[in-house]
């Protein structure tokens, strides 16, 4: 009887050893490729041969630091599900400091594998790719990674996707930045092939195609856009925003605006079908919602395309990506509060009119701001209304809506902030 306990405790414990907790690998410019490597201590020096030392479900924190040179290119899971992150992905300082250069010497990452949506890339930058051939920083070929919070810039393809080809991948792309990439042929951004992807809150700009689809080129497949700005982008040809050959697609939520190529912001061949709704595409467009204004995007300095944030301008309250801190314009941009009204607002700052805005900020905690701060109903103007309401949550509120001034709870200090606003009306 004793042997049989013993032989049940070695079996549970190899089954719970083969079941324990996914291991997380660290990579730092400082460290050395070791077997036995890989800790917070004694992190890897390539992120290939942590790649190579990972198992499926497993996580590899990229250090900040420019990674350049053998093993830090044409990198590939080999079809692991891996998170491959960042040391703060949330921090666009981070991810500015966490570099893949392949310095003209092939891109970024492969995924070749099958690797599936739980392979995930997480706020890193890559630029400096090059690939005689498709997908200057990132490929995918039957293989769906998760792609976000990325800003793949300056790399190069000599035929399609510039920075991202996709070909049979249903690759979900979001919350990136997507510039200044060249495609010799199409997709100077993104071009995906008989696939279906999906883009979302990302920022496509400033990149250029010789031949179609300068921002995002849909070839014998389908495309679902949510919530993106696409800008600025040149194309020799057809679609200087957005291309399909013999795809469909679906804008939502979505800015085009500024791009040049002969078919204007949104070009297809007869075969292909697109619907556009909520939208702001320069020219117009038909379909539910759509405008064709002027999006104000906040410039930083001139005129260049390379000095665009692409954050909505606001009197009410508007990111600063310079300074970190809200700041006010004398303008609102008309793609505030213009999206679909269907589309979760939740996360978008206060004050806001109860709709998501259009663009790639919309739906985000960088949301431009609309709206008076004490117009707690969002009715259009601040009255008794609002006062009952600030009166519902006296000495209660600490974090939301109804404490003015962002201190403690609601006092005397947030009904003095209310009286400023009182009567106040669009």
């Amino acid at each position: 009887m004793e042997r049989i306990i013993i032989s049940l405790l070695i079996v549970i414990s190899c089954v719970l050893c083969a079941h324990g907790a996914a291991a997380v690998f660290y990579v730092d410019p400082a460290g050395i490729d070791q077997v036995g490597g890989g800790s917070a201590e004694a992190p890897f020096l390539t992120i290939q041969y942590a790649l190579d030392a990972a198992s499926d479900g497993d996580s590899i924190i990229i250090r900040p630091g420019t990674y350049t040179g053998a093993g830090n290119y044409d990198l590939t899971p080999r079809g692991k599900n891996l998170y491959i992150h960042s040391i703060d992905p949330a921090d666009p300082t981070v991810v500015a400091s966490t570099i893949i250069n392949p310095s003209a010497a092939g891109r970024g990452f492969a995924f070749v594998d099958g690797e599936s949506a739980a392979c995930t890339l997480d706020g890193l930058t890559i630029t400096g790719g090059r690939r005689e051939g498709s997908g200057g920083a990132i490929y995918c070929l039957d293989s769906s990674p998760t792609i976000m919070r990325c800003v793949l810039a300056a790399n190069t393809a000599t035929l399609h996707g510039g920075a991202i080809f996709l070909y049979r991948s249903n690759a979900v792309i979001q919350q990136s930045v997507i510039t200044a990439n060249t495609a010799n042929a199409d997709g100077g951004g993104i071009e995906g092939q008989h696939g279906a992807f999906t883009l979302v809150n990302c920022l496509i700009c400033g990149n250029t195609a010789n031949g179609q689809g300068a921002g995002v080129d849909v070839v014998s497949g389908s495309a679902d856009v949510v919530n993106c700005t696409i800008a600025h982008n040149l194309a020799t040809y057809g679609g200087g925003g957005l291309y399909l050959w013999g795809s469909t697609g679906r804008v939502k939520n979505c800015i085009i605006w500024g791009n040049t190529g002969m078919n204007g912001q949104i070009g297809m061949n007869p075969t292909s079908a697109v619907t556009v709704s909520f939208s702001n595409v320069q020219n117009g467009y038909a379909g539910e919602g759509n405008i064709d204004s002027d999006p104000l995007f906040v410039g930083l300095e001139g005129s260049q395309t390379s000095y665009y944030d692409y954050h909505l301008a606001s009197a009410w309250g508007r990111y600063d990506v310079l300074t970190g801190q809200w700041v006010h314009d004398v303008v609102t941009s008309p793609c505030i509060d213009a999206g679909d009204p269907a589309t979760d607002y939740g996360v978008e700052p206060w004050p806001h009119g109860g709709r998501v805005n259009m663009g790639a900020f919309g739906a985000t905690t960088q949301a431009s701001m609309n709206g008076n701060p004490a117009d707690f109903n969002i009715d259009g103007v601040v009255d008794w209304r609002d006062a009952s309401a600030l009166a519902e949550h006296w000495l209660r509120d600490q974090a939301g809506i109804y404490n003015l001034d962002g201190v403690g709870r609601v006092d005397m200090k947030d009904v003095a902030i209310f009286v400023q606003h009182w009567r106040w009306h669009k």
